[in-house]
């Protein structure tokens, strides 16, 4: 799961740099590959939302920060798909630096929260490693059999 939720980031990690070179000029670009580039980033992170959520629910090491996190991811999700609608080729148009200066605020909010759930997920996977072979290490030499 963790390395299927690795390759989801890797991939809003691609849409985001083709998104940031798109907006790197000094007016818009044409707005049917940005915009497909944006709606393709909307369901990107949808998607990989909801299989975080189900993670999270279902880790044996959840923390209780889980629910915070959780708020977060929430609050980006809706962040993503509001700017979207928002900036319409028009509203892009008319309004191209603010766009430029919200779209890089929200790549870099995404990057940082993609950069937390990776540590998490490696924490949790190193977690998970110790308490499997402390059980069946530490019961074996105790001469149970381990639990689960």
């Amino acid at each position: 799961m963790y390395i299927e939720m690795k390759r989801e980031h890797d991939r809003i990690r691609s849409l985001l740099d083709e998104i940031g070179h798109l907006i790197r000029g000094d007016g818009p670009p044409p707005c049917g590959r940005l915009a497909r580039l944006r709606w393709t980033l909307v369901r990107e992170h949808m998607v990989h939302s909801r299989r975080e959520r189900a993670v999270i629910d279902t880790s044996p090491c959840k923390q209780s920060s889980a629910g915070a996190h959780r708020c977060e991811n929430d609050q980006l999700e809706e962040l993503v798909l509001c700017q979207v609608k928002r900036w319409n080729e028009a509203a892009i148009g008319a309004e191209w630096q603010t766009y430029r200066a919200e779209t890089s605020n929200l790549a870099h909010r995404l990057r940082t929260q993609m950069r937390e759930e990776e540590r998490a997920f490696s924490q949790d996977e190193h977690r998970l490693r110790v308490a499997q072979r402390s059980c069946t290490t530490g019961f074996r030499l105790a001469g149970a059999a381990c639990a689960g």
